[in-house]
């Protein structure tokens, strides 16, 4: 039988050819491998998304500008208060965070200083810190103070004249005391008035007792001349350097001019301290060792304490002896160094207590000012010179800025005995029996403590309190 050529057969004729059919068990792989290619796409894209914590702590780009950010905060901060600025925040309006005090390193972190001094820390961090500030009046040795040391082999002991007021040193941290003779030492002669020169074991008790700031500058510190003060100065230097003596300089070495404030710190709370005479008993200061009154150099001295410390006090050696009135002119020095920024003044040098009273400045800042705390001990005969004065002061360093916040003074006798009964004894502790002792007729029992309660109530006024031995003042003083 022949082939149809058209390709017809017995089925029919040009039927369309039959595609493959896929089974579904090859569908549902093709599917399941298709949703692993997208996933896997879509991980790889959101992996390399770096999160915002990752971009803080690990990216060089992130890290540096978050430096940037740090050092302009820091900018902002160091930026002076602008009165007319307006607070960006709650804590800025209320003030906090503001310290006016100079360079220094708190409990909570440090602080930088800039070349003025001025601090760069926040205030807000700072743990509040206070100076217990004491002061004692003239250690004018006469030759009977002197004498009283006297242990007979060549030695001398002086601490027996500190004794008594050791549980006050005890609580005060800055301890000044008014070195008024100079202590030049056995070696070059001991005497007393009218040209004193002291023995250099005093300066030893003073350190044994907690003294740590000696003022130097007085009108007997030249009665020695280059050689005294020299003599005085290497004993200081070489035996106790962690003592600043203030006032006086060695000669050929520099200046008075140049010496400027001397310092205590404690956490960060620093205090500059400055001394100045007004006078030098007519001898020479051929080499200008000794700090003597000058009003252009005590500005100078006094801008430089501000811009490198948080408070300033200023000890004149000043007044007229044995008056109880402070001077004109110890008032106008006293209202100038206030107005160029010292925050408490501690005069000495009359030889007798005088009032301890408060200056006002137009911005309501107040300036204690001790005219003068009298002798702490001397062989001086009128009642009135037997009795001085410790100055109290409590400064404090907290968010608000340095102040002073309260200030007192509590009354001392100079019992005048021979050997250790040569000694100096606080109010509260002097008894009529002990008045009635002193190895001195003119002044045996002329120094009561009734008498002394009624002189210094005159002295120091209503704020005296007789019954506890006292005159106090808190301030609030954060102008």
């Amino acid at each position: 039988m022949a082939h149809n050529a058209s390709g017809n057969n017995s089925t029919g004729a040009h039927m369309a050819p039959q595609k493959h059919r896929r089974s579904p068990l090859f569908i549902v792989l093709l599917t399941l491998l298709s949703l692993f290619v997208v996933v896997g796409v879509a991980a790889s894209i959101f992996s390399f998304r770096p999160s915002a914590e990752t971009s803080q702590t690990t990216s060089p780009a992130n890290t540096e500008q978050q430096a940037h950010q740090t050092s302009e905060t820091s900018a902002q901060a160091e930026q002076p208060l602008d009165a007319n600025a307006t607070p960006t925040s709650e804590a800025e309006a209320s003030g906090a965070g503001v310290d006016a005090g100079a360079g220094d390193t708190s409990a909570n972190g440090s602080a930088t200083t800039d070349g003025s001094g001025s601090s760069t820390h926040s205030a807000a961090n700072v743990n509040p810190v206070e100076i217990n500030v004491f002061m004692v009046g003239d250690i004018l040795i006469h030759s009977g103070v002197w004498a009283s040391g006297d242990q007979g082999d060549g030695t001398f002991n002086f601490d027996h004249l500190f004794s008594h007021i050791a549980p006050d040193l005890a609580q005060a941290d800055l301890k000044i005391l008014d070195q008024e003779t100079i202590l030049g030492g056995t070696e070059m002669g001991l005497s007393g008035y009218p040209s004193f020169n002291s023995p250099q074991e005093v300066g030893v008790a003073e350190a044994a007792a907690g003294f740590n700031m000696i003022l130097r500058a007085s009108n007997h510190s030249m009665d020695m001349g280059n050689a005294g003060i020299r003599s005085e100065l290497s004993f200081w230097r070489d035996n106790y350097p962690n003592i600043e003596v203030v006032g006086a300089v060695m000669p050929e070495e520099t200046t008075a001019a140049e010496d400027g404030p001397h310092y205590y710190e404690k956490d960060g709370f620093k205090i500059a301290v400055l001394n100045y005479t007004y006078d030098l008993n007519g001898y020479e200061d051929p080499s200008d060792a000794v700090c003597e009154i000058d009003w252009d150099q005590i500005q100078k001295d006094v801008t430089i304490a501000e811009n490198t410390a948080d408070l300033t006090i200023v000890c004149p050696h000043w007044g007229e002896e044995n008056s109880n009135i402070p001077t004109e002119d110890q008032r106008a020095l006293a209202q100038a160094m206030a107005e160029w920024g010292a925050d408490l003044i501690l005069g000495n040098h009359p030889h007798v207590i005088q009032p301890v009273e408060l200056i006002t400045l137009g911005n309501g800042h107040q300036v204690p000012v001790y005219w003068s705390v009298g002798n702490f001990v001397s062989t001086m005969l009128d009642p009135g010179n037997m009795i001085g004065g410790m100055a109290k002061v409590r400064l404090v360093k907290d968010g608000q800025g340095a102040r002073v916040t309260n200030y007192g003074f509590e009354p001392i006798v100079t019992h005048q005995g021979y050997g250790t009964d040569m000694t100096t004894y606080p109010l509260r502790e002097y008894t009529d029996d002990l008045a009635w002792t002193t190895t001195y007729q003119m002044a045996a029992g002329s120094v009561m403590p009734e008498w002394v309660q009624q002189y210094c109530s005159e002295v120091l006024g209503e704020q005296y309190d007789p019954s506890s031995y006292q005159l106090s003042v808190s301030l609030d003083n954060a102008a």
